[in-house]
Order: structure tokens, then sequence, then C-alpha cells
């Protein structure tokens, strides 16, 4: 016969995998009963608050999740539930102690990392802390994914030195064709195309199918004009993967280095046409602007003026918020005595940072048309 202290213990259990199966109405009840058995089991209480958030009923798991904190303040997984579910409801400051907490214990826990970071990021003047954590994280935890997230925010933030430091230790404790690929691109930043090469040629020598090490190789080359080379490398990238929009941008780069604006234009395109069959293309946003990019500067190449201004047009409905769609066709039309056209494209703005970014412009226009408005 079970005794009433394994119970409890046995029933937590079973909520988990009640949980797990969404039934969390039947995880609750079976909960209330553990907690009947054993009113202080602070793992009842962490499982109560997780079922009734995810059931929608917040003020009960946040009574929950208090209580699993009070019933024990260091138990890992009662700050992590709290702070997680904190920043579920974008309560930030109210967050922050309890991860801070929870990391302190466990710094190599990616998910309070993502939490803590999430937090933090949402507080102004917190990005040393950020930094900190990640640093931290890695340091103590020596993971080659948190080293590659530690260089990654080293290099978002423009110390590409720092995270080439950080990408080599990495490559120490991890050589995979991603870890050397991570390395590669800081070379290259830091205007190293030779240790780059070398280290991407490793990468595809260890896994021959990783695209993105080809793509790297494309675009060293033709940073080192080695165009056939870098053609060479950029095709075998598309001929991995012909679905990744970033192989089409470097065989497109490669191309206008070439001056085959006619190709440009169909391979940049192409790379389009992927990005909008995405569901989700925020995170292509960068990548589709300059393939717009890459066909502008092409029709340009071949004197096709009103083509290279349809093709800002067509980039600004598609994100509205890049200054060079409308600075860039604005200076052709100003070139070409259309400064009635450009002012149309600078007023055609609505974002306020892109307004004020393009005031400058827009008054050389004004200037331009004998106008002080």
């Amino acid at each position: 016969m079970t005794s009433p202290l394994e119970k409890h213990v046995l029933l937590v259990s079973a909520a988990i995998i009640l949980h797990q199966a969404n039934e969390d109405q039947r995880a609750i009840e079976v909960l209330q009963e553990a907690i009947r058995q054993k009113a202080n089991y602070t793992p009842a209480y962490v499982m109560l608050g997780a079922s009734y958030q995810s059931s929608g009923q917040m003020q009960l798991a946040e009574e929950a999740f208090r209580k699993a904190t009070e019933i024990d303040p260091n138990n890992t997984e009662a700050l992590q539930g709290l702070g997680l579910f904190l920043i579920s409801q974008e309560r930030y400051p109210e967050a922050l102690p309890y991860l801070e907490k929870q990391f302190k214990k466990n710094p190599s826990d990616l998910i309070s990392l993502d939490g803590l970071i999430d937090a933090l990021n949402h507080l102004p003047g917190r990005e040393k802390e950020v930094e900190a954590a990640l640093k931290n994280a890695w340091e103590k935890s020596r993971n080659a994914d948190l080293g590659i997230r530690y260089g990654r925010y080293l290099l978002d933030h423009g110390d590409p030195t720092a995270a080439r430091t950080v990408f080599a230790a990495v490559v120490e404790v991890s050589k995979t064709a991603r870890t050397l690929s991570e390395l590669a691109l800081t070379c290259f930043i830091t205007d190293d195309c030779g240790c780059a090469i070398q280290l991407l040629q490793e990468a595809v020598a260890i896994d021959p199918q990783f695209d993105r090490a080809w793509r790297g190789l494309s675009q060293c080359y033709n940073a080192a004009e080695d165009y056939d080379h870098a053609l060479e490398t950029a095709e075998r990238a598309i001929a991995i993967n012909p679905n990744h929009y970033r192989n089409w941008q470097a065989k497109a780069d490669v191309l206008l280095s070439l001056r085959k604006f006619g190709q440009v234009i169909e391979t940049s395109q192409r790379g389009i046409e992927i990005i909008q069959s995405l569901e989700e293309k925020e995170e292509a946003k960068p990548v589709w602007a300059v393939l717009h990019l890459q066909r502008f500067q092409a029709f340009l190449g071949l004197r096709r003026l009103k083509d290279a201004l349809k093709e800002m047009a067509h980039a600004r409905t598609e994100i509205s918020d890049d200054l060079r769609f409308y600075a860039h066709p604005a200076q052709i039309c100003l070139s070409i005595d259309q400064a009635e056209q450009a002012l149309e494209i600078l007023d055609s703005a609505l974002d306020p940072i892109v307004k004020e970014e393009l005031a400058p412009l827009r008054y050389k226009v004004l200037h331009q048309l004998g106008r002080g408005d």
C-alpha cells in the first residue's frame, strides 16, 4: 500500500503527464489532491501554477507560483515559474529578481537565460547586464550553443574583435561546420578574408552539405575578387539548398561584381520569391531589402531608370520603413530634374524615424523646387 508521503509525489508525476497532454483541468484536480496529502509540497504548487496558466486562469496561476516561492524561496523551479509567468504578463521589473536569483543558481539553464534576457531587453539601460548574463552562462557551462549566443550578441552590438575571441574559444570546445562558420564570419568582418576562407574550407570538409559555409566562401571570394570561385561556391550553396534566400543573395552579389546585370535581376528575384512565400518574414527583412537593392543597382547598370524606380516603389510596399527605398529613388529623380517626383516619394514615407532621417534630403528637394515649405 502506498504511504501518504509517497502518494503526493506520485500525484504530481501524474499531473505532469496530464499537463503535457493538455489535460490541465484534470491536472489541477490531481494537484489539489496532492496538496491535501502534503500541504507545503513546493513541486505541487509549481505545477499548479503552470496548469492554471495553461488554462488561462492567470490570477490563480500567480497565487500558486507565489505560494511555491513562499514555501521554498530558493527552489529554482519555483523561481523560474514565477519569473517566466511575470514575463508572460509583461511585468518585466517584477520578473527580474526571481529570474536573476534562479540564474545565479543555474547559469546554464537556457529557459531562464531566455527569460532573463527578455526582461532585461524590455528595461532601459540594461545592455551590459544582458552581456554579463551571456558571458557568465558561456564561461560557467562551456556549452557551444551558449558560446555562440554570447559571440553573436557581441557581434550584433558592434564588437567583432571580442566576438572573434569568443568564437575561437567555442571552436576549441566544439569544432563543427557551424562553429567554424561563426568564427569565419568574424574574420570576414574584421577584414581577414584569408583566415575566413581557411576556416570555411575546413567547415565544408567536415560537412559538405552545410550550405552556409559554401555561401560564406562565396562572400569571401567575392571580396577577394576571385569571382570564378565566388560564383562556383554560391552555386554549390544553391545546389544544396535552393530554398534559402541567402544563397540567392550571395550569387547575385557575385553577378553584380561581374556586371552581369540581367542575371542579377533574375537571381535576386528568386530570393525575393522565396521570402514572399514565407509565413513569417520578419527575420528575412534585411536580406529582402538587399535583394531589392541588388535589382535596383542592376536596372541602373542597364540604364533602365524607370524599372529601377519601379523596383523601389515595389520595395516600399513590402518594407515601408527602409530609408534607402525612399532616398535612392529620390536622388535618382533629382539627378534627372524630376524634383516633384522626388518630393512625392519622400512624402510617401509614414514611419516617423524614416521621415526624420529624410528631412535633409527633402529640404534639398524643396530648395531645388524654389519652395520653403
